[in-house]
């Protein structure tokens, strides 16, 4: 980048960050709207995490070499990290399209990867602009507008939850229509707030010597998409093929422990024979196809020991959010709204009336009758399932005890979506704090340190995840989770800073990607140990998984004061000037 950067305005600051608001409308979505869904459609609470893998394995893939392919890219026309957002909003705009179609559990899951996919592709490089575009003076207030438009397109994303759910009624199988409505918008969100910032906003032309640079590094480089699936095969098939060896003979669980380490064996194992061996000519073409893992490789060998100790309060704070999302519908839903899991004789009651209104909907398409109109005749699952099962020539009947067990069910079904809808509301009241706040910590990192404001942001986290535990009364669980929301806003932005000024500027896209392995990292050990957890440790009690992350919280704050970053002098965090690009 050229040696001077010019000082932008608030309001430019805030144009080159809108997209952010898209990307996190459908990361709203994902934390408040994918349970519930994987709920409605049966899934158990131990499945849960294994069903959320989607978000720690495409982070852990895809962030990294988004980053290191943006560093090394440059298009006159669409600049350097913009084309890596804008496909990844597309991707995210079709997922939130279609995963409310979804008719099993499988389908919703495999959405959820083309959706974690497209987030990660859009949002690595958006760090990266941020460091691109500002000087130092003005990247705390670029990074917390990030930090501002997380709150502000979450917090509408949750709302969306509570309004949808009065005004779009019914469902379309076992998905409330509601939901339809929330993701349809998020999908225009996520399209509209890219192309915005990409109107308003151009990148800062490289000097020409980094242009000289980037085109002698590609000069003997395959085209971007060939290096990408490349970088795809290397580090997956292998420790894909010793897991499939390994099935017959390991327990899954242990193989499931496995993963991670193998996967790091393999990727520097993999790294170090190219070097060794690259004056073969075969071995130097597979290394030149697979460059951006050498990038990322050496990234992490000579990472910044501020970015080490980073990572170990990113496993706490990580790991505890993901119990939080995963858990909190079913916290207030347990604790404020009297519904209750369902044992399997009731489990297996609800998937035969499934069946049946599936056949049910079939008959009134093939008989051009209205679903809604029959429904609303006969107004219970009982008078339904009696007065149409003999025209359905049903093969799994439903009993007498089972028709009253269904009507429980359903009592309970209606508890638990206006817990959803409740939860909406409450997550929605924590990003309107994220929001409110996110500036005001940019002062204050200014004045005591951003190590000082993680740790306190932390602690107020932790509490309030150990309060929200506690709570009987669906009031209090917006005081409980406010210090959630003061804890995300920092989350969202002061750590960048605890880092930047540690990170060397030609690496800013691939180090931004480790970071965020940084984060996926605890979300894939969370999926892959706390099924167990909750089963044998928490007894499926979901408001004991919030409680347990607001004390990883807590242990995240005391591993914050171990990080020792260079002293922010009195121009740092300036917040922004009049002037133009």
């Amino acid at each position: 980048m050229i040696a001077s950067k010019p000082r932008l305005s608030f309001a430019q600051i805030i144009n080159m960050n809108v997209g952010f608001f898209g990307i996190q409308y459908s990361f709203g979505l994902q934390q408040s709207a994918v349970n519930p869904i994987y709920d409605f459609l049966g899934a158990k609470p131990d499945e849960i995490p294994w069903l959320n893998l989607a978000g720690p394995l495409t982070g852990l893939i895809i962030q990294p070499i988004i980053g290191a392919l943006s560093d090394k890219t440059w298009h006159p026309k669409f600049g350097r990290r913009r084309p890596y957002f804008f496909i990844g909003a597309i991707m995210c705009s079709l997922a939130l399209f279609f995963f409310p179609f979804s008719s099993s559990l499988w389908m919703a899951a495999g959405l959820l990867w083309i959706l974690d996919a497209g987030n990660n592709t859009a949002m690595e490089p958006y760090r990266a602009f941020v460091a691109d575009k500002l000087d130092s003076s003005q990247q705390g207030t670029g990074f917390q507008a990030q930090s501002f438009f997380t709150g502000f397109g979450q917090t509408l994303a949750n709302l969306s939850l509570f309004i949808f759910p009065m005004i779009i009624v019914g469902k379309t199988g076992a998905i409330p229509n509601w939901v339809f409505g929330s993701f349809f918008l998020g999908a225009v969100c996520s399209v509209t707030s890219i192309w915005w910032s990409m109107r308003t906003t151009p990148e800062i032309p490289p000097s020409d010597e980094e242009i000289k640079a980037i085109k002698e590094y590609n000069a003997d480089k395959p085209p971007v998409l060939v290096q990408f699936l490349g970088y795809i095969i290397a580090l997956s098939a292998v420790p894909l093929l010793i897991r499939l060896g390994l099935n017959s003979f390991i327990n899954t669980d242990i193989l499931n422990i496995l993963t991670l380490p193998v996967f790091f064996c393999w990727i520097f194992f993999l790294e170090f024979l190219l070097n060794r061996y690259k004056h073969i000519s075969a071995v130097n073409s597979i290394r030149l196809l697979i460059s951006p893992l050498i990038e990322i490789i050496d990234a992490i060998k000579t990472m910044p020991r501020v970015m080490w100790l980073l990572a170990l309060v990113y496993l706490f704070q990580w790991y505890a959010l993901f119990c939080y999302w995963q858990n909190s519908s079913k916290a207030i839903a347990k604790n404020s709204f009297e519904w209750k899991l369902l044992n399997d004789d009731e489990s297996k009651v609800k998937a035969k009336f499934t069946l049946f209104e599936d056949a049910l909907k079939k008959f009134a398409i093939e008989n051009k009758l209205e679903l809604a109109d029959i429904k609303k005749t006969d107004s219970t699952y009982t008078m339904l399932y009696n007065n149409w099962s003999g025209k359905l020539n049903m093969q799994q009947h439903l009993s007498g005890s089972d028709l009253q067990t269904l009507e429980a069910v359903h009592i309970n079904d209606k508890k638990y979506e206006q817990a959803v809808s409740w939860t909406g509301l409450v997550n929605f009241w924590y990003n309107v704090v994220t929001f409110l706040v996110a500036f005001g910590l940019v002062v204050l990192a200014k004045k005591i340190g951003p190590r000082q404001v993680h740790t306190f942001c932390l602690l107020m986290a932790g509490a309030g995840f150990i309060a929200f535990a506690f709570v009987q009364n669906k009031y209090l669980f917006f005081p409980a989770i406010t210090g959630f929301g003061i804890g995300w806003a920092s989350m969202m932005g002061i750590p960048y800073l605890i880092v930047m000024s540690d990170i060397p500027k030609e690496r800013y896209g691939v180090y931004m990607g480790i970071i965020n392995m940084m984060i996926v990292i605890p979300m894939f050990i969370q999926t892959i140990t706390f099924g167990y957890v909750m089963k044998h440790f928490l007894h499926n009690d979901s408001s004991k998984a919030v409680g347990f992350a607001g004390i990883l919280l807590l242990i995240a704050a005391v591993a914050t004061l171990l990080i020792k970053n260079k002293k922010i002098n009195s121009n740092e965090l300036a917040m922004p000037a009049g002037g133009g690009h």
